[in-house]
């Protein structure tokens, strides 16, 4: 019976991992960015990147608490595939 929880608890220790590995994958733009990795792809100052987002050119911030915020990777890779226009 033993031999039996153990070969079912490696198994499922396997599933597990292997599940991991691809949503791993699968959710690397999911990721999020805060800003300062932003601006070192898209070489702008702060306060021009948030009037972009005011102007509706750069996406909007996820809000993660009173004074932090990030973007969604996919996001910010869509934005620079289709150029970053400078505000």
């Amino acid at each position: 019976m033993a031999v039996n929880m153990k070969i079912e608890k490696i198994k499922l220790h396997h599933d597990l991992a292997a599940c991991a590995n691809r949503s791993e994958a699968a959710n690397d733009n999911d990721r999020l960015m805060r800003l300062p990795e932003i601006l070192q792809l898209i070489p702008i100052s702060r306060s021009a990147f948030y009037a972009g987002i005011k102007a509706g050119i750069y996406p909007k911030p996820l809000k993660l608490g009173a004074r932090t915020s990030a973007w969604k990777v996919s996001d910010i890779l869509a934005l620079i595939e289709r150029g970053t226009p400078r505000c």
